[in-house]
C-alpha cells in the first residue's frame, strides 16, 4: 500500500523538466538581438544618427563613435560630406577630436618612421620629407610643429586649408597690432614657416609679411641658430627666402645673412641689378656684391668681373671722402676676395670687416684714381696668368698656373 501510494505520487507528481524547444528559441532570439544591437551600433549608422531629430539621440551617438575610437575614423570622414549640416558639423568635431587622440598616442611611432603611421595622422609628410629629408633631427622638428599648431598641421589633408592658413595669418597680425610684441612659440612659428613653403600654398602679400616678421622673432632665431633642429630649420627659411616674392630683396638679403645662409643669391643679384636706380641704397648695393662674393665663389667670378668696368660712384654715398668708392672697386675687392688674394697688395688699406657681407663698402676705397687704374691693372695681370675661360678649378693665388 505504500508502496503503491510511493509509486503513484511519483508517477503523478510532475518533475521539474526542461522545454528544449523553447530554450533554443530563446537562445536564438538572444543573439538575433545582440546582432541586431551591433548592427545598430556600426560606425556608419552611428554617424547616420547624428542626424537624428533627438538631441540626447544625436549625443549618445558621437559617444559611441568616440569610444570606438580610430575604428571609427573612415565612417566619420565619410560623414564630413553629408548632406545633413547636422552630422557634417558633427563629423567636423570628431574628426578632430580623433586624430588629435590618435596623433597623442602616435608621437613616438613619428619620431621612429612617420611612413608607417596612418596618412591622416602624419599630415603633410610627404611634402616635408621631400623639403627637409627624414632624418633624425627633421622628424623631430616635424613632431614639434605638429605639436604646435595641431589643428592647422591637422587640416592639411583636407581641401582649401590654405584659407586656414591665412586666417591664422590674419589673426596673428590682428594681435600683433594690439600688443607691442607678438609672443609665440618657435614651434608655431615653424608650422607656419612650413606651411607658407608647402608646395601647394601660394600666401598672400599678407601671409607673407607676418612670416617674416615671425622669423625675425629672437626665440626663433635663437632656436634655428644653437638647438638640435637648427640645420633643419635653417634649411626651411632658405626655401622661404628663395620663394618669397613679396618681401623686399634687402630684407631676404638681411635674413639670408642672419641665418648664414646662401639663399639670398637672387636678392644679391636683384640689388646688384638695381644700383643705379634713383633710390639704389649704396649700403645695400655694396652689401650685395660682398654676400654675391661670399657666398657664390668662383662661380660667380665672371658677374663680378662685369662689374669692373662701372666708374659710378656707389650711389648716395660717401661724397666728403678724399676719393669716392666706385662700384668696380667694390667689385674688386670681392674678386680678390674670392681668388684668396691680399687686398693691401692692390691699394686696398682700409677695408673693414662686416659680420655677413664681408667689408663696409665704403671702405673699399683707394687713396688716388691713380692707385685704382694700378690696382684694376695688376688684376688683369693676375687674371691672365691664373684664370682660364670657363672659371673652373680651385681659384688661389698662390698658384701661378693656369685654371
Amino acid at each position: 500500500m505504500n508502496t503503491s501510494l510511493s509509486i503513484s505520487a511519483t508517477r503523478f507528481c510532475p518533475r521539474p523538466s526542461l522545454n528544449w524547444g523553447g530554450l533554443f528559441c530563446a537562445v536564438v532570439l538572444f543573439h538575433q538581438n545582440a546582432a541586431f544591437a551591433d548592427v545598430a551600433k556600426t560606425p556608419k549608422r552611428l554617424v547616420n544618427q547624428l542626424g537624428n531629430s533627438s538631441f540626447l539621440s544625436r549625443l549618445q551617438a558621437e559617444q559611441e563613435l568616440l569610444d570606438l575610437g580610430y575604428r571609427s575614423y573612415s565612417a566619420i570622414v565619410e560623414g564630413t560630406k553629408s548632406p545633413d549640416p547636422e552630422i557634417r558639423y558633427r563629423t567636423l568635431r570628431l574628426m578632430k577630436l580623433l586624430r588629435r587622440g590618435a596623433f597623442a598616442d602616435r608621437q613616438q611611432e613619428l619620431r621612429a618612421n612617420p611612413w608607417i603611421v596612418p596618412e591622416g595622422l602624419a599630415p603633410g609628410w610627404e611634402e616635408f620629407h621631400q623639403m627637409l629629408g627624414d632624418g633624425e633631427d627633421a622628424r623631430e622638428l616635424y613632431v614639434q610643429i605638429l605639436n604646435s599648431e595641431t589643428d592647422l598641421m591637422l587640416a592639411v589633408s583636407a581641401p582649401g586649408w590654405q584659407s586656414q592658413f591665412e586666417k591664422r595669418c590674419s589673426d596673428l597680425q590682428a594681435i600683433s597690432h594690439q600688443r607691442q610684441s607678438l609672443e609665440i612659440q618657435p614651434g608655431s612659428i615653424a608650422a607656419l614657416l612650413f606651411l607658407a613653403c608647402h608646395p601647394d600654398n601660394r600666401p598672400s602679400g599678407n601671409a607673407s609679411s607676418i612670416i617674416t616678421m615671425l622669423i625675425s622673432d629672437s626665440t626663433f632665431r635663437d632656436a634655428a641658430l644653437r638647438s638640435r633642429s637648427s640645420e633643419v630649420l635653417k634649411a626651411l627659411i632658405g626655401i622661404w627666402i628663395r620663394k618669397n616674392r613679396h618681401t623686399s630683396p634687402i630684407q631676404l638679403l638681411s635674413d639670408a645673412v642672419t641665418f648664414d645662409l646662401d639663399a639670398g643669391m637672387e636678392a644679391a643679384r636683384d640689388g646688384i641689378a638695381r644700383r643705379h636706380q634713383l633710390r639704389a641704397s649704396a649700403i645695400h648695393t655694396g652689401n650685395s656684391i660682398f654676400y654675391l662674393a661670399k657666398y657664390g665663389g668662383k662661380d660667380v667670378i665672371e658677374e663680378l668681373e662685369k662689374l669692373l668696368t662701372d666708374s659710378a660712384q656707389l650711389p648716395g654715398s660717401f661724397k666728403n671722402s678724399a676719393t669716392t668708392v666706385q662700384i668696380r672697386d667694390v667689385a674688386l675687392a670681392a674678386l680678390l676676395y674670392v681668388t684668396k688674394q691680399d687686398p693691401k697688395t692692390y691699394g686696398f688699406n682700409e677695408l673693414r670687416p662686416k659680420s655677413g657681407y664681408l667689408y663696409y663698402a665704403n671702405s673699399a676705397r683707394f687713396a688716388s684714381d691713380q692707385d685704382r687704374e694700378k690696382a684694376l691693372l695688376l688684376w688683369q695681370n693676375w687674371r691672365a696668368k691664373h684664370v682660364r675661360d670657363p672659371f673652373r678649378g680651385n681659384l688661389d693665388a698662390s698658384e701661378g698656373d693656369a685654371l
